[in-house]
């Protein structure tokens, strides 16, 4: 009996995939989410242990070995990204001055109120693993280009 509804058969999954640009959008969000919180982000450090790479020092201040805390926190490259952050998101309205950017609020291990706010930490976080990924350095215009990629509103 057809009643004029699709079946699984007849569906084409590539082309409706292909044609979802914020889903795709979204999933990059949820993949990179699920691989910070696992674990599971490849820095230099395991790359070197694995034997793809030579060295374990930070892509870009090559001072520390790159971990994902340092990358994400302490590398002097992106503590400079994150004060740039903090200023876009006070003068947004997004947070308040007053508030210290901790590890765990930027890194989203602690969800604050504001479900906008961790929504731009996020994609923060994976504009700065793009980059990293890709050797160009943070700053805070290509993030806010980036971003609108994911903009809903």
């Amino acid at each position: 009996m057809d009643c004029g509804v699709e079946t699984q058969a007849n569906i084409d999954w590539d082309t409706v995939y292909r044609s979802c640009f914020l889903c795709r959008k979204v999933s990059k969000l949820f993949v990179f989410q699920f691989k910070l919180v696992h674990g599971r982000l490849v820095t230099n450090r395991f790359l070197t242990k694995i034997n793809l790479k030579d060295n374990e020092q930070c892509t870009f201040c090559q001072n520390d070995t790159e971990t994902v805390i340092h990358l994400f926190w302490t590398c002097s490259v992106y503590t400079l990204f994150w004060q740039d952050f903090k200023q876009w998101a006070v003068n947004g309205g997004e947070l308040l001055n007053m508030i210290n950017l901790m590890a765990y609020l930027v890194l989203g291990l602690n969800p604050n109120k504001n479900k906008r706010l961790d929504l731009y930490f996020l994609i923060a976080g994976l504009f700065l693993w793009v980059g990293k990924t890709c050797n160009i350095f943070p700053k805070i215009r290509k993030f806010l280009s980036f971003s609108l990629t994911f903009d809903q509103d």
